[in-house]
């Protein structure tokens, strides 16, 4: 890549102390390195880096619900869940100009992964095992707006009792009151905020019966968790899957108070360096 740079000289005033301005030309030659694709994505050769390749595929909940198996060819999953900049312009776009050729009968579109825009039980036990596996993990950034309902994409909101549970999975002499969620892609959020992913594995969906099962509710599968009763079983919240603290009482104020072993209550540290906004 070649590039030229100049700065125009203006005409002299004849006052040599006030013409200030010189006249430079300059040429340059840019080279990539590829050090993104050397350092982070691991390539060896320079060979590898000039045939290295991505494939993005921007799908809906619907698509990957009708096709679920995509989950697992993944190397990275981007979720959002709303147009960030364009608005309808964006979506009149994509209506007349789409992949399958053809004009969307759509007249008009939300936010949100509600209803039937949301992720299959079966699409985010496949993620959340594809995020979380040892080797050929995908990694994922989540737009804020999937759990952060000020955003503006969270809705379908209800106000839940949940039971504060020890480590044993029964319930304190305490009890809290917060907005649950019962999406999906929400419980998807909540599930990897939690805490360490074996920790998760292993009180919450290890063995045939698991906290964490598979329902059909009108309809819908979703998943349910055994361990709290009515309404907080299917509406989840940030605090769902976080034991108590020494004291039986509710720990932790923020999404990003996340569980890392079991000892006592376990350390408590800022995920956001791993958790992408």
């Amino acid at each position: 890549m070649r590039a030229t740079g100049f700065i125009q000289k203006r005409k002299s005033t004849g006052d040599k102390s006030k013409d200030n301005i010189n006249v430079t030309e300059n040429y340059y030659l840019y080279k990539n390195n590829d050090y993104f694709l050397k350092d982070s994505i691991g390539c060896k050769t320079q060979e590898e880096a000039d045939n290295y390749s991505v494939i993005i595929k921007t799908i809906t909940p619907e698509e990957l619900n009708a096709r679920p198996e995509w989950a697992d060819y993944a190397d990275l999953y981007v979720i959002s869940p709303k147009v960030h900049s364009g608005g309808d312009n964006i979506r009149e776009i994509w209506k007349k100009h789409n992949r399958y050729g053809k004009h969307s009968s759509v007249s008009s579109y939300t936010n949100g992964f509600n209803g039937s825009k949301d992720i299959s039980w079966d699409v985010v036990t496949k993620m959340y095992k594809k995020i979380n596996q040892e080797e050929n993990y995908a990694p994922i950034f989540m737009d804020s707006g999937v759990y952060i309902n000020t955003e503006g994409s969270l809705s379908g909101g209800k106000s839940v009792t949940f039971h504060i549970l020890d480590w044993n999975m029964n319930p304190t002499i305490y009890t809290y009151t917060d907005t649950g969620y019962n999406n999906n892609m929400y419980k998807l959020a909540v599930m990897l905020f939690s805490m360490d992913s074996e920790l998760f594995q292993r009180l919450y969906l290890d063995g045939e019966d698991a906290l964490i099962q598979k329902k059909e509710i009108n309809g819908v599968e979703t998943g349910v968790f055994t361990a709290q009763t009515g309404d907080a079983q299917t509406y989840w919240s940030m605090f769902t899957f976080l034991p108590s603290d020494v004291d039986g009482r509710v720990i932790g104020e923020n999404w990003y108070h996340y569980w890392t072993k079991q000892d006592k209550m376990g350390e408590v540290y800022d995920c956001r360096k791993y958790f992408y906004q």
